[in-house]
């Protein structure tokens, strides 16, 4: 009592303890009275939610020696203090963990201290940093309100307002977006803070765990733009754990967010291409005339719905054809081995002469083709099925987008490598073919050309 802050402010027994003052004094004495001196501080709780809950004989609502102690009452700015910032949270969290508690009066949920524990608020608290905000900075203090009440700090109308305390530049550029402006005028859709940053879980800017969530955020109101983002190669790097690539936020902006027929979007015809240049350094007037949010599956567009049907078609026509020859094979084999037909054998016979099937350019060839398939359908049909289970599996195993985006290419290269190989020995057979080959030369062609033209 001597060292807490009603001790060193002379505040004796009996100014709690009205029945103090006589001797011998009651065991069970009357209960104190904070209002008494703090009248205005009453006023608030009792018009809260843990005040209203008293009133109507919730014993086990919070009062005022719950969250500030009794007789070991200390000044908030004190470490020691139960209201001090690094102690707050488990202040709460006394009650707001109770199982039972939570599920009998149906307050927040009590997975809610953890998830606080993990954002960059509840960080920076237990980095040392009081000034980071605590549960009583966004829910208040004596006067907590439930988050329908319209004067709750965390009623959806005032969830700006409240988050604009600590963050006023955000709140600046906020209020000059699209989404402030239908905000203001009662749209009750529009998102505000917590609709992109969670409630209690808010991660940093900067972690991968916030830019893969910006894109299902935006998502969940612009459902048809997000459909066509995923089939971009952003969106599919982006559903494949790529933190990098372009998202909502990279070209739209994020609290500044205007439409692109505004002068001041990032978005607007004069500063598009600067918007680009942040990813694509070589961005021009050309380069920014591409269809953005382009669904290559819709008709309205055949310069790429064509090509996208094409390339469809061949995919599932290559997979198909060669699906069906493998179980014919499959079949023919199996037909073999319940006949036991017997199997070719070969007899080397030294005095006789042997031609290579395959010579080293053909082993060569068959050797490159066989590595490069393999690679590009690996690291490229993750791509193309990016929602997929088993292609983010390939991916993790392979390292990543990154390494994946650089290994495709190696595998190009090697196809590439392989047809200048082949293409290359035809063109040095062709020119030491004898006349009577087989291989069509032009002195051939012009003779065919004049046979056919003879009447």
């Amino acid at each position: 009592m001597a060292d807490s802050v009603h001790g060193r402010n002379g505040v004796a027994c009996d100014h709690c303890h009205t029945q103090a003052d006589e001797v011998p004094h009651p065991k069970q004495m009357s209960r104190y009275t904070c209002s008494d001196c703090h009248k205005n501080v009453a006023r608030q709780y009792k018009t809260s939610v843990h005040g209203q809950a008293r009133e109507q004989q919730i014993t086990e609502a919070a009062t005022c020696i719950d969250c500030h102690g009794g007789h070991d009452m200390r000044e908030r700015t004190d470490p020691r203090s139960r209201t001090h910032a690094s102690n707050v949270k488990k202040t709460c969290l006394r009650c707001h963990t109770n199982e039972e508690m939570a599920a009998r009066f149906g307050f927040t949920r009590h997975e809610t201290g953890q998830a606080y524990g993990e954002s960059v608020h509840g960080r920076l608290i237990a980095a040392g940093h009081a000034e980071a905000s605590t549960c009583n900075d966004c829910h208040g203090s004596h006067d907590i309100l439930p988050s329908k009440d319209k004067q709750s700090l965390v009623n959806r109308a005032n969830i700006p307002r409240t988050c604009g305390r600590c963050h006023w530049v955000v709140l600046d550029q906020y209020k000059k977006s699209i989404h402030f402006q239908q905000f203001s005028n009662g749209s009750p859709d529009v998102p505000v803070c917590n609709d992109c940053h969670q409630d209690h879980r808010v991660a940093p800017a900067k972690s991968d765990v916030f830019k893969l969530a910006v894109v299902s955020n935006c998502g969940n109101c612009h459902q048809e733009l997000l459909k066509s983002y995923r089939f971009s190669y952003h969106g599919k790097v982006t559903q494949l754990g790529g933190t990098t690539t372009a998202r909502c936020s990279s070209c739209h902006g994020s609290h500044d967010i205007l439409p692109p027929t505004n002068p001041q979007s990032r978005l607007a015809t004069g500063k598009i291409i600067t918007t680009c240049k942040l990813c694509h350094s070589h961005s021009n007037e050309k380069f920014v005339r591409f269809i953005t949010h382009l669904d290559p599956g819709d008709p309205r567009h055949p310069q790429t719905y064509y090509p996208w049907l094409f390339m469809t078609a061949l995919l599932g026509g290559t997979i198909g054809f060669f699906l069906i020859h493998s179980i014919l094979w499959l079949i023919r084999e199996t037909a073999d081995l319940l006949k036991r037909k017997p199997r070719l054998t070969v007899v080397e016979n030294p005095s006789s002469r042997y031609v290579h099937r395959l010579n080293i350019v053909h082993r060569l060839c068959h050797a490159l083709l066989f590595v490069s398939v393999i690679g590009l359908a690996l690291t490229g049909l993750p791509l193309r099925y990016s929602s997929s289970a088993w292609g983010h599996e390939i991916f993790y195993w392979i390292g990543g987008w990154q390494l994946a985006k650089l290994f495709h290419r190696v595998f190009a290269a090697l196809t590439l490598a392989y047809v200048g190989i082949h293409f290359a020995y035809l063109l040095k057979l062709w020119r030491r073919a004898p006349k009577q080959s087989l291989l069509l030369s032009l002195v051939k062609l012009v003779d065919k050309v004049a046979r056919a033209s003879c009447p």
